[in-house]
């Protein structure tokens, strides 16, 4: 399975880990820390969509390699999935990102 995300996802994840793994002193760097979790989680959701939406460059002639790149986005889709179930249970926005980094990066590289 081939599989490459957008490189614009990769500063967004990268982002988060930092913030995460950043020493949060007051609460006021908690909320600020939340809320950026929050806008790269949106950001890297809407990319995630934006790639299992996007058309499979198989001819329609051929059914097997289109079959193939819808298989291939199944892990995208539980990946988008993953972030609508915590965003539903209030769970934290940054480990949420932590871990939807986690699964990105299990991910075959595309090519």
């Amino acid at each position: 399975m081939n599989l490459r995300l957008s490189p614009l996802l990769l500063a967004p994840l990268l982002l988060c880990a930092s913030l995460a793994d950043a020493a949060e002193p007051s609460a006021d760097a908690d909320a600020a820390s939340g809320a950026g979790c929050e806008s790269l989680l949106t950001v890297v959701r809407h990319s995630l969509e934006k790639e299992i939406g996007a058309a499979c460059a198989a001819p329609a002639s051929i059914p097997e390699p289109a079959t193939a790149c819808a298989t291939q986005r199944e892990p995208l889709r539980a990946i988008v999935d993953f972030i609508g179930k915590r965003k539903a249970a209030s769970a934290d926005e940054c480990d949420t990102l932590l871990e939807v980094n986690k699964r990105l990066r299990s991910l075959p590289p595309k090519g």
